[in-house]
């Protein structure tokens, strides 16, 4: 976008004289950027919103404002309340999504709570504040990539789809349909093992939090006739090793280590069992460490999402004592590893398949409640808020303030909007639940399809 826009662009959004070296939220270290490369997929981005017939202006705005939030300080007064440092960035902003800069400034620096029925109004701290100012700039986010989503998804469901063929694609059949719309293997009198569930050899993980069986092509998100043949394009997340490594890198790392897993089982462990079928003996012996234990690490009871879910449940719950836990059930599994972080810097390490990968849990729990309070959400009332496209994203957490008499009681609502998964899956409360639900379902499609894998070598 900073690269896309025109000058005279730049001054309309307010984005005069930032780059991504002086934008908190952009700022990545040892990242080369190519502006040419970015003006022409800026382009395209543009072209995009234009076929989805999405007001290319209102997502700008929308995201040269969560840009410009990771800009807006705070600094903590003698009495220990916060105050806006950086005004004149607050007032810009507050501009851009079409509220009065007094409102904004209270959304971040005042707090109401509802406790036994009686409700409170107080003085955030500096830290407090900083961590309202980051839970708006993610739900802005959020919630533009989602309204993009759900246009490109209404528009699929008007497209025409020619009847599938027939005719078998292959020799043993191609995937066809459930009767709820998923894509299940061919069914054959004698079909090999690696035709069936995908990873029948290495024991898929089922996670403790696996949801209620569903389509895996859910008529909400891409609602094809239920006899289309269906080919889909997976592009993994990485492997991430960043100079700091929060919950974000563990999340995508995580998803690295099943698909590896998966790729175990597809290449190696189903290949072994095809050649044992056709009774052919196998020439290779080809050692591969299977990495469950350290998948078990994640997601068993007790393990790292398991105590890092009971301690953000928890009011009072904090990071040295999430890392007591750890040390104690994890003492004994040789891929993590405490290493040598003080009281306020505390570090733990694990063990992936690419590397040791340093992990810094300090912004753990906070990122995986995943909240935003109600009274921040409130600005964004039509009443309050001149930007239409912004109420609109906000129109489903609105809904409630009305029954409330339009006073925010400080109730909790999730940053990732509840929307976002099928009504059939049950409600989860933190960021790592609906991570683990989500892939676990990305698997089982994966268990259910016949998979090819394309290795990409970076130069």
């Amino acid at each position: 976008m900073l690269a896309g826009l025109t000058e005279e662009e730049k001054v309309h959004y307010h984005l005069t004289g930032y780059t991504v070296d002086n934008l908190r939220y952009l700022q990545c270290d040892g990242i080369h950027t190519d502006l040419a490369a970015e003006r022409e997929r800026f382009v395209h981005f543009k072209n995009c919103m234009d076929a989805l017939r999405i007001p290319v202006a209102d997502v700008i705005r929308v995201v040269a404002s969560v840009a410009l939030l990771g800009n807006v300080y705070f600094e903590e007064k003698p009495d220990g309340s916060a105050d806006v440092a950086a005004p004149e960035v607050l007032k810009v902003v507050s501009t851009l999504l079409g509220i009065s800069t007094s409102l904004l400034s209270n959304g971040f620096t005042k707090k109401i709570r509802t406790f036994r029925g009686q409700t409170t109004k107080t003085s955030c701290t500096a830290t407090e504040a900083v961590t309202a100012r980051d839970s708006l700039a993610k739900a802005l986010y959020i919630r533009t990539v989602i309204a993009m989503l759900k246009r490109a998804n209404s528009l699929l469901r008007k497209l025409p789809y020619a009847s599938p063929n027939s005719r078998s694609s292959s020799k043993f059949g191609s995937p066809s349909p459930s009767t709820d719309g998923s894509i299940s293997a061919p069914a054959a009198t004698k079909s090999p093992p690696f035709l069936g569930k995908v990873g029948s050899g290495a024991s898929p993980l089922a996670f403790k939090t696996t949801p209620s069986p569903m389509p895996l092509l859910r008529q909400d998100t891409v609602a094809l006739p239920r006899s289309t043949p269906v080919v889909g394009i997976l592009d993994l997340f990485g492997f991430e090793h960043c100079q700091e490594n929060g919950l974000g890198q563990l999340c995508a790392n995580f998803c690295s280590e099943m698909i590896r897993n998966q790729y175990k089982a597809v290449v190696f462990d189903n290949g072994y069992d095809y050649l044992k079928f056709e009774n052919v003996e196998n020439p290779f012996d080809i050692p591969i460490d299977s990495n469950k234990p350290l998948l078990d690490l994640l997601v068993d009871d007790d393990g790292i999402f398991d105590a890092l879910d009971r301690e953000s449940l928890f009011v009072n719950g904090t990071t040295e004592s999430l890392m007591t836990k750890l040390k104690e059930n994890l003492k004994s599994i040789s891929n993590f590893v405490c290493s040598n972080g003080d009281h306020h810097h505390p570090l733990f390490g694990i063990k992936h398949y690419e590397k040791h990968v340093i992990y810094e849990p300090a912004d753990f729990i906070e990122d995986n409640r995943d909240v935003i309070y109600d009274d921040l959400l409130g600005i964004f009332h039509k009443q309050n808020c001149s930007f239409k496209f912004v109420t609109h994203l906000f129109q489903q957490d609105l809904k409630s303030l009305p029954q409330q008499g339009m006073a925010p009681k400080g109730h909790q609502r999730r940053i990732l909007p509840p929307s976002l998964l099928s009504s059939k899956d049950e409600p989860r409360k933190t960021l790592s639940q609906d991570f683990q639900s989500q892939l676990n379902v990305l698997v089982r499609m994966m268990s259910s399809s016949n998979i090819f894998f394309v290795r990409c070598i970076r130069s």
